[in-house]
């Protein structure tokens, strides 16, 4: 009985040890989870900083870019106002030009037309002249 009895107790004993370690081990497991848990998360912390100070640089990026495609927008509309107000002085000069032609023909076109009536008036008045001496000395003969 005796045996049995100190069996009995090594088998408390030994259930007891078996109960502590289980407890144990479950109070490590709990540590070792809650040390994986802070691990994770300060990996995520981490990646989440990370991703965050890219998209700053991406929108800083994006501001830049922004402003150098209004500066080269502004640049090409004042490449283009230059551009048209060459081509609209060349314009104007050139109207004027053809203006200053024009009226000079004009001038020379009436010149002429007026010397031309006037020879004609003059070839008119000398030719009724002359028709009226035929006609004065055709009077006289007769």
């Amino acid at each position: 009985m005796r045996c049995k009895r100190y069996n009995s107790r090594i088998a408390v004993g030994i259930h007891v040890n078996s109960v502590k370690e289980v407890k144990q081990l479950r109070s490590q497991l709990r540590s070792v989870q809650a040390s994986n848990n802070v691990d994770v998360q300060c990996q995520l912390a981490s990646q989440a900083h990370d991703l965050l100070m890219e998209i700053t640089a991406l929108r800083a990026k994006i501001g830049e870019m922004r402003e150098m495609s209004l500066t080269q927008e502004r640049d090409v509309r004042e490449r283009f106002r230059e551009e048209y107000e060459d081509l609209i002085q060349n314009l104007f000069n050139t109207c004027f030009q053809l203006k200053t032609k024009l009226d000079e023909f004009r001038n020379d076109l009436y010149d002429d037309v007026f010397e031309r009536v006037r020879e004609t008036r003059r070839e008119a008045v000398e030719s009724m002249k002359a028709f009226e001496r035929e006609i004065w000395f055709s009077r006289r003969i007769r």
